[in-house]
């Protein structure tokens, strides 16, 4: 089976955990006996990335928007196109109906009434239809990296629309917790508002008593330094892990297996890979995101409850620790393999009906 992925960027390019999702799955599927072969945008001298044959368009991620042509010439020779949103989806379903081919789309970001918020009047409410518009475009299927987010779409696209849940995975062996655990409360991920990162910054500043670190990237790093209290470490991610060098354990899996609480009070999250590679090195959580966990759940907004839960944690070390274990256990559910042998199965079945109708 020949797969051409479409996606606005690809590794080593990368601005957050969608490029991640996109190339964890090229790889599982490619581990399956697929052959995928990726456009993206970028230096067209990048000609692959651990194997996968990648072209790059020399333009900007936004204006992917107008590459029908250029994908349509690149999937002639494959069986299915597997895009994601934003900025490839739309040409690719157009260039997969030119040449009838099956155009699924991963739904990596789902944020609804939340854009309104993330971007000013009239940015976010222009945000919020497009988002909209692109789920009901009639690709193939929509697949959504978790029950919760495919739930919430249902409301945007409606019962005709075919669907499916995949969970993604956890890079396998990346992320392991150390013998020791450290006490520290650790928020690992972009430095945005939609994170809750200031959240953070009121728990820290009402617990003085407990260390905080926070370790990311994105726009509100310089904010967040200005306002962090002494209890606050604020790192910026080291290259390797900006780029996904997964071979690499001297950033983010470092830091997660020795932290003892990780604190993701995030306010829109269509799965939550910062949440599970947490759990995978043996945290307690505390957090929003609606996946199972052992820790404590708190509401996206809620300051007091996030406080609560910090201080019972940290004062129960053998309670977080228990919880760090079994967090390990519940982790193992998530794995690229069974990510992609989903994928597998969807494409053989959109390929099967495709036949049957000709």
């Amino acid at each position: 089976m020949k797969v051409l992925f479409t996606h606005e960027l690809f590794p080593p390019d990368v601005r957050g955990g969608g490029e991640m999702c996109a190339f964890q799955a090229a790889q599982a599927l490619v581990a399956r006996g697929v052959e995928v072969h990726v456009l993206t945008t970028g230096d067209p001298r990048v000609t692959e990335r651990a194997g996968i044959p990648t072209q790059r368009l020399p333009i900007s991620r936004y204006r992917m928007n107008l590459a029908t042509a250029d994908i349509a010439r690149a999937a002639a020779g494959a069986d299915v196109i597997q895009t994601f949103n934003y900025h490839a989806c739309l040409p690719s379903l157009r260039a997969g109906r030119q040449l009838n081919k099956p155009v699924i789309c991963i739904v990596l970001g789902l944020f609804g009434p939340l854009w309104r918020e993330m971007k000013p009047f009239p940015a976010g409410w222009a945000w919020q239809a497009w988002e909209r518009f692109q789920l009901r475009a009639g690709f193939d299927c929509l697949v959504f990296i978790s029950e919760y987010s495919r739930r919430e779409a249902k409301g945007m696209i409606g019962e005709s629309q075919r669907t499916l849940a995949l969970h993604p995975g956890i890079e396998a062996g990346r992320f392991r917790p150390a013998e020791a655990k450290e006490d520290v409360v650790l928020f690992n991920g972009k430095f945005d508002l939609r994170k809750g990162v200031f959240e953070v910054i009121e728990v820290a500043k009402a617990l003085p008593e407990v260390r905080f670190r926070m370790y990311g990237f994105g726009p509100e790093e310089a904010n967040l330094r200005r306002v962090a209290p002494p209890n606050v470490e604020v790192r910026t991610y080291i290259e390797a892990d900006r780029r996904l060098d997964l071979t690499d354990s001297s950033g983010l899996p470092h830091l997660l297996a020795r932290a003892r609480i990780c604190l993701l009070p995030s306010k829109a999250e269509t799965f939550g890979f910062a949440l599970i590679q947490a759990m995978a090195a043996g945290c307690a959580i505390i957090s929003s995101i609606p996946l199972e966990f052992a820790g404590r759940r708190v509401g996206a907004e809620d300051t007091p409850a996030m406080i609560e839960a910090v201080r019972q944690l940290w004062q129960d070390r053998v309670a977080s620790l228990d919880a760090g274990r079994r967090n390990v256990e519940l982790s193992r559910q998530y794995t690229w393999d069974r990510f992609a042998a989903g994928l597998v199965e969807l494409y053989e079945q959109l390929l099967r009906e495709k036949r049957q109708r000709q």
